[in-house]
């Protein structure tokens, strides 16, 4: 497969490529992204319209077209919405190095350690930030961030019937796998704040406040220089239709194990939430920790399973099902010991 965006022109990426402002912090946000596996590549971006929060009609129904015949007219078709609001969440990160911590380096070398350590910060600023697509968490007016976990929290066969399981009962080796289709207004997209609320290009910004006097929290009389720098990260989930975001829950993280993705049927199950979403391919991710990366691998190695390939996405290879491109993420955002969905 030919490599390709099919969000260009939404991405954080894109969208910094574009605008003066958004250069500027670009080198940010390619930092941002080496954690998370092109997470930030992926996801189309759209500005809230109040503040930190997105207010929007979510589609949810749609009368019949008529038959026009002459002189007949039309009635007004309506269309069934429900109003939403969904809000930014902010994470941040202070660098703070203790001057005499870098005595006895020259220049070259306290820089490159500052740089080093920012880095290392802002790294992990963007694996908070995909922690709060799936966990949530607290806007700044105290609003509740939804993410994936609470939308695809529990087995729902009579309703959406977006989160299936496969069986497994043990929370100490049990995960997920995530289907997300990217797409604005019409699938999932991502939020950031407006530039002009000051928030940085893109809901992007580092501000090095160079020597700060700090107090010793274990001796407030006692002071010390800091060399100091705050990284932020503005962003947020919205989802325009519930049905474009799907779970295949309870599966045994133990690839010797029953229940696991290999014995479980995982295909077809993953199989059975594409189809009944009505997924583009195109637009989809699909988001797994490293321990049921092993069991995919294992799955095509040995049963020549005819789903799963790899496909090249951004310059690189990367495994697919079904020539869904799987991103691999962190234990700490999809853990190998969730709660048992029921």
């Amino acid at each position: 497969m030919a490599d390709y965006n099919i969000n260009e022109r939404w991405s954080m990426f894109d969208r910094a490529k574009a605008s003066p402002d958004g250069k500027s912090v670009l080198p940010i946000i390619n930092t941002l992204n080496l954690k998370v596996d092109d997470f930030f590549k992926d996801v189309p971006l759209k500005v809230c319209n109040r503040g930190l929060s997105l207010v929007f009609r979510r589609k949810n129904e749609m009368t019949a077209s008529e038959n026009i015949v002459p002189y007949y007219g039309i009635k007004p078709t309506k269309m069934g919405t429900q109003l939403v609001t969904e809000h930014v969440v902010k994470k941040g990160r202070l660098r703070s190095i203790a001057e005499d911590e870098l005595d006895g380096l020259d220049e070259g070398a306290r820089k490159s350690e500052l740089r080093s350590q920012d880095e290392a910060h802002i790294r992990q600023l963007g694996e908070d930030g995909v922690y709060a697509f799936w966990h949530g968490g607290i806007a700044e007016d105290s609003s509740n961030i939804r993410g994936l976990y609470d939308r695809l929290s529990a087995l729902n066969p009579s309703g959406l019937n977006n989160v299936l399981s496969l069986g497994n009962a043990n929370a100490s080796y049990n995960s997920s796998i995530y289907i997300v289709e990217w797409q604005i207004d019409f699938g999932c997209f991502g939020l950031i704040p407006s530039s002009w609320m000051g928030h940085g290009p893109l809901g992007v910004k580092s501000v090095n406040e160079g020597r700060v006097k700090t107090v010793n929290p274990n001796d407030v009389e006692r002071t010390y220089m800091a060399l100091d720098a705050r990284h932020n990260l503005y962003t947020g989930l919205a989802v325009g239709d519930n049905l474009k975001i799907a779970r295949l829950s309870n599966i045994n993280t133990d690839e010797n194990g029953s229940n696991n993705f290999i014995s479980g049927y995982g295909s077809r199950k993953l199989y059975k939430l594409l189809e009944n979403g009505h997924f583009d391919l195109s637009r989809t991710r699909i988001y797994i920790n490293p321990d049921l990366s092993t069991q995919l691998q294992i799955l095509g190695d040995e049963k020549g399973n005819l789903s799963l390939s790899s496909v090249e996405v951004f310059g690189r290879r990367v495994n697919a099902f079904r020539n869904i491109p799987v991103r691999v993420i962190d234990r700490v955002i999809i853990p190998s010991t969730e709660t048992v969905v029921v």
